[in-house]
């Protein structure tokens, strides 16, 4: 006979529970970077975000854990949420049993709250009720143990052509554990594809609550950073949610001499898996990460419209008005989107 199962509530400012909630993420081969108890602390410092977080217990172990961000958007509603700005992640579970318990009492979270939907992130499709938006996927680089096996057995040609292609110009690659030069970077090119973005304080909140699992990368030319990323370690994963390149240096290929120098760097450390992230299943993103031989994962998006009245909403579906505030944000300038854009970043998980 199964064991009964019993729901407890964690408080992470506990040092107990924080533990106890890290413990179960790292007993999982699954689990992912985004399901850190740190990340629920920074965004609440960050966006006062309140966050919901339970273990199943099934007798004397945790057989499943659910994290909900509590998002009051005025852009797309009232939302609970798993893992706001990641793919995946913040549901787990061993039985079903557990699975059960956790999903009831996020419904019921959902109705207290008075939410207009619940969304659970995952690579695992829930059953009904729930419904699936599946327009992203995630695509993840298995590294060989050296920099030639992955470039003789997972590189595209026209990967490889392209990362000779920069090497042929004056670029450099560098780690960094200093934030600035990225977010002076990221917060130009992000403005140049419509999209509103973090501030300062985000920075420097991550390196606060990840201290050595972060770093910059950064690729020079002519005393100048030209592309620059955020990569986080997670166990033997790395993965860079944030990436660009200005877009007056892309006929010099500085994102492939990145990519490639973060896969020569982090394998030579032990890494055995680069995140690339999500994308919309077919856009020229997926392609571009498809050429270094990554892996499609399929991402599941299980949502339930909590309120009669609401409509469920996401980003990959974008309506006309979305698209026209797109184009205007590309013409503001620069000085307004760093300003704007974390008050607008927030509420767009």
């Amino acid at each position: 006979m199964a064991a009964m199962v019993e729901l407890l509530a964690l408080n992470l400012e506990d040092r107990r529970d924080f533990e106890r909630w890290q413990d179960y993420i790292h007993s999982r081969s699954d689990s992912h970077c985004a399901d850190l108890a740190q990340w629920r602390l920074l965004f609440r410092e960050l966006y006062g975000f309140q966050h919901h977080d339970y273990v199943c217990l099934q007798g004397d172990r945790i057989a499943g854990a659910l994290s909900l961000y509590e998002i009051r958007s005025p852009l797309m509603g009232p939302m609970l949420v798993t893992c706001p700005f990641f793919g995946y992640g913040g549901f787990y579970w061993d039985s079903e049993a557990a699975r059960e318990a956790l999903l009831e009492r996020a419904r019921c979270l959902a109705l207290e709250s008075r939410v207009d939907t619940l969304e659970l992130r995952s690579s695992r499709e829930l059953p009904p009720p729930l419904r699936v938006n599946a327009d992203f996927a995630e695509f993840n680089l298995t590294l060989g143990a050296t920099p030639e096996e992955t470039w003789n057995r997972r590189l595209s040609s026209n990967a490889r052509q392209n990362i000779r292609r920069a090497r042929a110009h004056d670029l450099e690659f560098r780690l960094s554990a200093d934030h600035e030069r990225c977010f002076n970077l990221l917060r130009r090119t992000l403005r140049a594809h419509g999209t509103p973005f973090h501030g300062r304080r985000f920075f420097q909140l991550l390196d606060q609550h990840l201290g050595e699992q972060v770093r910059y990368s950064e690729v020079w030319h002519a005393g100048r950073v030209v592309a620059a990323a955020v990569v986080i370690r997670f166990r033997q994963t790395i993965l860079t949610p944030y990436i660009g390149s200005l877009a007056r240096y892309r006929s010099l290929r500085p994102n492939y001499l990145q990519y490639w120098g973060l896969i020569e760097h982090y394998a030579a450390a032990g890494v055995r898996r680069f995140e690339m992230g999500r994308s919309p299943r077919g856009s020229s993103h997926a392609q571009f990460k498809i050429k270094w031989g990554c892996d499609e994962m399929p991402l599941f998006y299980n949502y339930w419209v909590v309120n009669p009245r609401g409509r469920y909403r996401t980003v990959s579906r974008p309506s006309a008005l979305q698209r026209l505030a797109t184009r205007v944000w590309k013409r503001l300038p620069l000085r307004m989107t760093t300003t704007l854009g974390p008050r607008l970043f927030r509420y767009l998980p």
